[in-house]
Protein backbone atom coordinates (compact mmCIF):
# COMPACT_ATOMS: atom_id res chain seq x y z
CA UNK A 1 0.00 0.00 0.00
CA UNK A 2 1.32 3.41 -0.90
CA UNK A 3 1.03 6.05 1.86
CA UNK A 4 -0.84 9.19 -0.14
CA UNK A 5 0.60 12.32 -0.96
CA UNK A 6 -1.65 14.08 1.46
CA UNK A 7 -0.51 11.67 4.19
CA UNK A 8 3.54 12.38 3.32
CA UNK A 9 2.47 16.00 3.84
CA UNK A 10 0.76 15.55 7.05
CA UNK A 11 3.70 12.97 8.17
CA UNK A 12 6.28 16.41 7.10
CA UNK A 13 4.30 18.65 9.33
CA UNK A 14 4.72 16.61 12.11
CA UNK A 15 8.38 16.34 11.95
CA UNK A 16 8.19 20.06 11.48
CA UNK A 17 6.81 20.30 14.61
CA UNK A 18 9.44 18.14 16.47
CA UNK A 19 11.85 19.74 14.78
CA UNK A 20 10.87 23.12 17.24
CA UNK A 21 9.77 21.02 20.06
CA UNK A 22 10.51 17.23 21.03
CA UNK A 23 8.62 15.03 23.21
CA UNK A 24 9.56 11.81 24.39
CA UNK A 25 7.75 9.66 21.16
CA UNK A 26 5.78 7.59 23.73
CA UNK A 27 3.84 10.95 24.79
CA UNK A 28 2.95 12.30 21.37
CA UNK A 29 -0.80 11.20 20.46
CA UNK A 30 -2.59 11.47 16.78
CA UNK A 31 -4.82 14.51 18.47
CA UNK A 32 -2.00 16.62 18.47
CA UNK A 33 -1.82 16.84 14.74
CA UNK A 34 -3.60 16.98 11.77
CA UNK A 35 -3.44 13.42 10.32
CA UNK A 36 -6.48 13.00 8.33
CA UNK A 37 -5.04 11.63 5.63
CA UNK A 38 -2.92 9.05 7.56
CA UNK A 39 -5.89 8.28 9.67
CA UNK A 40 -7.76 7.04 6.35
CA UNK A 41 -4.63 5.29 5.08
CA UNK A 42 -4.28 3.41 8.68
CA UNK A 43 -8.74 2.65 8.12
CA UNK A 44 -7.73 0.97 5.19
CA UNK A 45 -4.27 -1.07 6.81
CA UNK A 46 -7.13 -2.11 9.36
CA UNK A 47 -9.76 -3.15 6.80
CA UNK A 48 -7.16 -5.57 5.18
CA UNK A 49 -5.94 -7.24 8.77
CA UNK A 50 -9.39 -7.76 9.80
CA UNK A 51 -11.30 -8.38 6.59
CA UNK A 52 -8.57 -8.90 3.65
CA UNK A 53 -5.53 -10.89 3.79
CA UNK A 54 -4.32 -10.38 7.03
CA UNK A 55 -1.24 -8.05 6.35
CA UNK A 56 -0.37 -4.58 4.93
CA UNK A 57 3.04 -3.24 3.46
CA UNK A 58 3.04 0.46 3.93
CA UNK A 59 5.43 2.88 2.34
CA UNK A 60 7.12 4.45 2.37
CA UNK A 61 8.07 7.18 5.00
CA UNK A 62 11.37 9.54 4.00
CA UNK A 63 14.41 7.62 6.11
CA UNK A 64 17.08 9.67 4.33
CA UNK A 65 15.50 12.79 5.10
CA UNK A 66 14.26 11.83 8.45
CA UNK A 67 16.44 11.09 11.85
CA UNK A 68 15.94 7.79 13.36
CA UNK A 69 14.08 9.84 15.99
CA UNK A 70 11.13 11.14 13.52
CA UNK A 71 11.02 7.67 12.08
CA UNK A 72 10.03 6.47 15.32
CA UNK A 73 8.14 9.25 16.06
CA UNK A 74 5.43 8.86 13.09
CA UNK A 75 5.60 5.11 12.98
CA UNK A 76 4.11 5.47 16.98
CA UNK A 77 1.53 7.82 15.73
CA UNK A 78 0.63 5.53 12.62
CA UNK A 79 0.56 2.66 15.12
CA UNK A 80 -1.45 4.69 17.44
CA UNK A 81 -4.21 5.51 14.69
CA UNK A 82 -4.38 1.90 13.84
CA UNK A 83 -4.63 0.33 17.28
CA UNK A 84 -3.79 0.70 20.81
CA UNK A 85 0.23 0.02 21.21
CA UNK A 86 1.33 -2.16 24.17
CA UNK A 87 4.35 -3.66 25.58
CA UNK A 88 6.42 -6.34 24.48
CA UNK A 89 7.67 -7.52 28.15
CA UNK A 90 6.15 -6.67 31.57
CA UNK A 91 9.32 -4.40 31.61
CA UNK A 92 7.28 -2.19 30.12
CA UNK A 93 9.40 -2.68 26.37
CA UNK A 94 7.55 -0.67 23.53
CA UNK A 95 9.81 -0.24 20.92
CA UNK A 96 12.16 -3.74 19.82
CA UNK A 97 14.96 -3.42 18.18
CA UNK A 98 15.26 -6.53 15.84
CA UNK A 99 18.88 -6.73 14.74
CA UNK A 100 21.72 -9.18 14.31
CA UNK A 101 23.19 -9.14 18.24
CA UNK A 102 25.90 -11.25 17.67
CA UNK A 103 24.79 -14.18 20.54
CA UNK A 104 24.21 -17.72 19.90
CA UNK A 105 20.43 -17.36 20.93
CA UNK A 106 18.97 -20.50 20.39
CA UNK A 107 15.00 -20.33 21.23
CA UNK A 108 11.94 -17.38 20.67
CA UNK A 109 12.47 -13.81 21.51
CA UNK A 110 15.81 -13.84 21.78
CA UNK A 111 16.08 -15.55 18.13
CA UNK A 112 14.71 -12.30 16.78
CA UNK A 113 17.96 -10.73 17.72
CA UNK A 114 19.75 -12.88 15.31
CA UNK A 115 20.61 -13.25 12.09
CA UNK A 116 19.32 -16.49 11.80
CA UNK A 117 16.05 -17.80 9.93
CA UNK A 118 12.86 -16.98 12.43
CA UNK A 119 10.67 -20.16 10.66
CA UNK A 120 6.83 -19.32 10.91
CA UNK A 121 5.39 -18.32 14.19
CA UNK A 122 2.77 -15.96 15.99
CA UNK A 123 4.40 -13.42 18.05
CA UNK A 124 4.20 -13.69 21.99
CA UNK A 125 2.60 -16.87 21.65
CA UNK A 126 3.54 -18.27 24.91
CA UNK A 127 1.97 -15.54 27.07
CA UNK A 128 -1.89 -15.03 27.93
CA UNK A 129 -2.65 -12.03 25.87
CA UNK A 130 -1.36 -11.75 22.42
CA UNK A 131 -0.86 -9.03 20.32
CA UNK A 132 -3.80 -8.76 17.80
CA UNK A 133 -1.64 -6.84 15.60
CA UNK A 134 2.06 -6.81 15.19
CA UNK A 135 4.67 -4.47 12.48
CA UNK A 136 8.12 -4.20 11.22
CA UNK A 137 9.54 -0.75 10.46
CA UNK A 138 12.59 -0.68 8.34
CA UNK A 139 15.67 1.49 8.97
CA UNK A 140 17.95 -0.29 6.91
CA UNK A 141 18.51 -3.91 4.53
CA UNK A 142 21.09 -5.97 5.49
CA UNK A 143 23.72 -6.72 2.81
CA UNK A 144 22.36 -10.38 1.91
CA UNK A 145 19.21 -12.11 2.86
CA UNK A 146 16.34 -10.98 5.49
CA UNK A 147 13.22 -11.57 3.22
CA UNK A 148 10.12 -11.83 4.66
CA UNK A 149 7.30 -14.66 4.02
CA UNK A 150 3.31 -14.46 5.07
CA UNK A 151 0.30 -17.39 5.47
CA UNK A 152 -2.63 -17.14 6.71
CA UNK A 153 -4.05 -19.58 9.41
CA UNK A 154 -7.23 -19.84 7.24
CA UNK A 155 -4.90 -21.39 4.34
CA UNK A 156 -3.07 -23.90 6.76
CA UNK A 157 -5.86 -25.36 7.94
CA UNK A 158 -7.59 -25.67 4.66
CA UNK A 159 -4.42 -27.53 3.57
CA UNK A 160 -4.11 -29.98 6.73
CA UNK A 161 -7.89 -30.29 6.28
CA UNK A 162 -7.90 -32.18 3.04
CA UNK A 163 -4.50 -33.51 3.52
CA UNK A 164 -3.91 -34.52 7.02
CA UNK A 165 -7.35 -34.02 9.67
CA UNK A 166 -5.62 -36.12 11.79
CA UNK A 167 -2.68 -33.71 12.40
CA UNK A 168 -5.06 -30.78 12.20
CA UNK A 169 -7.17 -32.25 15.28
CA UNK A 170 -4.05 -32.39 17.35
CA UNK A 171 -3.32 -28.46 16.73
CA UNK A 172 -6.51 -27.49 18.19
CA UNK A 173 -5.46 -29.70 21.64
CA UNK A 174 -3.33 -28.10 24.36
CA UNK A 175 0.93 -28.14 23.52
CA UNK A 176 3.34 -26.66 26.21
CA UNK A 177 4.75 -23.17 25.49
CA UNK A 178 7.77 -21.65 26.98
CA UNK A 179 7.37 -17.89 28.46
CA UNK A 180 10.51 -16.81 27.33
CA UNK A 181 11.26 -14.86 30.92
CA UNK A 182 9.00 -11.99 29.57
CA UNK A 183 6.30 -12.61 31.82
CA UNK A 184 5.30 -11.06 35.28
CA UNK A 185 7.45 -11.81 38.22
CA UNK A 186 6.45 -14.86 40.06
CA UNK A 187 3.75 -16.33 37.00
CA UNK A 188 5.17 -19.42 36.03
CA UNK A 189 7.33 -20.44 33.14
CA UNK A 190 5.23 -22.43 30.66
CA UNK A 191 1.57 -21.97 29.32
CA UNK A 192 -0.76 -24.65 28.52
CA UNK A 193 -2.52 -23.66 25.32
CA UNK A 194 -3.71 -24.96 21.65
CA UNK A 195 -1.90 -24.10 18.42
CA UNK A 196 -4.88 -23.39 16.74
CA UNK A 197 -8.27 -21.78 18.34
CA UNK A 198 -11.61 -21.83 16.98
CA UNK A 199 -13.24 -18.43 19.27
CA UNK A 200 -16.99 -18.77 17.76
CA UNK A 201 -16.55 -16.65 14.87
CA UNK A 202 -12.70 -16.83 13.61
CA UNK A 203 -9.64 -19.33 13.69
CA UNK A 204 -6.94 -17.87 15.74
CA UNK A 205 -3.32 -19.16 16.07
CA UNK A 206 -0.69 -19.34 18.81
CA UNK A 207 2.08 -20.74 17.29
CA UNK A 208 5.76 -20.86 17.19
CA UNK A 209 7.87 -24.11 16.78
CA UNK A 210 10.70 -22.59 19.13
CA UNK A 211 8.67 -21.90 21.59
CA UNK A 212 6.63 -25.22 21.90
CA UNK A 213 9.97 -27.05 21.68
CA UNK A 214 11.29 -25.17 24.33
CA UNK A 215 7.87 -25.80 26.85
CA UNK A 216 8.23 -29.09 26.51
CA UNK A 217 12.03 -29.32 27.28
CA UNK A 218 11.86 -26.76 30.21
CA UNK A 219 9.27 -28.94 31.75
CA UNK A 220 11.38 -32.44 31.22
CA UNK A 221 8.96 -34.05 28.70
CA UNK A 222 8.66 -35.88 25.91
CA UNK A 223 6.57 -34.66 23.29
CA UNK A 224 4.11 -37.15 22.02
CA UNK A 225 4.06 -38.69 19.06
CA UNK A 226 0.85 -37.29 17.32
CA UNK A 227 1.96 -33.92 18.61
CA UNK A 228 5.43 -33.91 16.50
CA UNK A 229 3.75 -35.49 13.86
CA UNK A 230 1.08 -32.42 13.51
CA UNK A 231 3.76 -29.71 14.35
CA UNK A 232 5.54 -31.21 11.44
CA UNK A 233 2.40 -31.48 8.89
CA UNK A 234 1.74 -27.38 9.64
CA UNK A 235 5.50 -26.33 8.58
CA UNK A 236 5.59 -28.89 6.05
CA UNK A 237 2.36 -28.02 4.01
CA UNK A 238 3.52 -24.55 3.61
CA UNK A 239 5.96 -25.20 1.40
CA UNK A 240 4.83 -27.73 -0.05
CA UNK A 241 1.41 -26.52 -1.00
CA UNK A 242 2.99 -23.45 -1.78
CA UNK A 243 0.96 -20.87 0.70
CA UNK A 244 2.90 -18.30 1.65
CA UNK A 245 3.73 -15.31 -0.39
CA UNK A 246 7.55 -13.70 0.26
CA UNK A 247 8.89 -10.17 0.06
CA UNK A 248 11.47 -7.89 0.76
CA UNK A 249 10.79 -5.24 3.33
CA UNK A 250 12.57 -2.12 2.14
CA UNK A 251 13.73 1.43 4.38
CA UNK A 252 10.98 3.46 5.18
CA UNK A 253 8.18 0.71 4.85
CA UNK A 254 6.09 -0.59 7.60
CA UNK A 255 4.68 -3.65 7.78
CA UNK A 256 1.85 -4.85 9.59
CA UNK A 257 0.14 -8.50 10.37
CA UNK A 258 -2.92 -9.60 12.12
CA UNK A 259 -0.93 -11.98 14.61
CA UNK A 260 -3.94 -13.91 15.39
CA UNK A 261 -4.64 -14.77 11.69
CA UNK A 262 -1.33 -15.23 9.93
CA UNK A 263 2.14 -16.43 10.23
CA UNK A 264 5.27 -14.69 9.42
CA UNK A 265 8.63 -16.04 8.74
CA UNK A 266 12.35 -14.81 8.39
CA UNK A 267 15.21 -15.92 6.00
CA UNK A 268 18.70 -15.70 7.46
CA UNK A 269 20.88 -13.09 6.41
CA UNK A 270 24.06 -11.35 6.16
CA UNK A 271 25.15 -7.83 7.42
CA UNK A 272 28.19 -5.87 5.61
CA UNK A 273 30.88 -4.05 7.18
CA UNK A 274 29.09 -1.09 6.38
CA UNK A 275 27.30 0.18 9.06
CA UNK A 276 24.56 1.18 6.51
CA UNK A 277 24.29 -2.52 5.70
CA UNK A 278 23.27 -3.76 8.73
CA UNK A 279 19.52 -4.89 9.43
CA UNK A 280 17.65 -2.70 11.45
CA UNK A 281 13.99 -3.57 11.68
CA UNK A 282 11.94 -1.99 14.33
CA UNK A 283 8.88 -4.27 16.17
CA UNK A 284 5.69 -3.07 17.68
CA UNK A 285 2.80 -4.66 19.29
CA UNK A 286 -0.86 -3.79 19.50
CA UNK A 287 -4.32 -4.84 20.93
CA UNK A 288 -7.59 -3.64 20.04
CA UNK A 289 -9.39 -4.18 23.98
CA UNK A 290 -7.55 -4.06 27.30
CA UNK A 291 -4.52 -1.88 28.54
CA UNK A 292 -1.39 -1.16 27.46
CA UNK A 293 0.43 -3.40 29.94
CA UNK A 294 1.92 -6.66 28.74
CA UNK A 295 -0.64 -8.75 29.97
CA UNK A 296 -3.69 -6.48 29.35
Amino acid sequence: MRLPHEALVEAQAVVDRLRREQLPVCMLRPQMFSLEACSAAMAQVRERLERGIGMAVLGRLPVECWSEYELRALYWLLGSLLSQPVAQEASGLIFRDILDEGEDHEFGNALAVTNRVLNFHTDNSGNRTRPDYISLMCLRRALHGGESQYCSVYSVYNALAEQAPEALERLFRPFLHDRQGIQPEGERELLRAPALEWDGERLRGRFSLNKISQGYRKAGMEMDAAAHAALDALVSCIDREQLSCQFMIEPGQVQYINNLQGLHHRSDYQDGSDPQQRRHMVRMWYRNAGSAFFEG
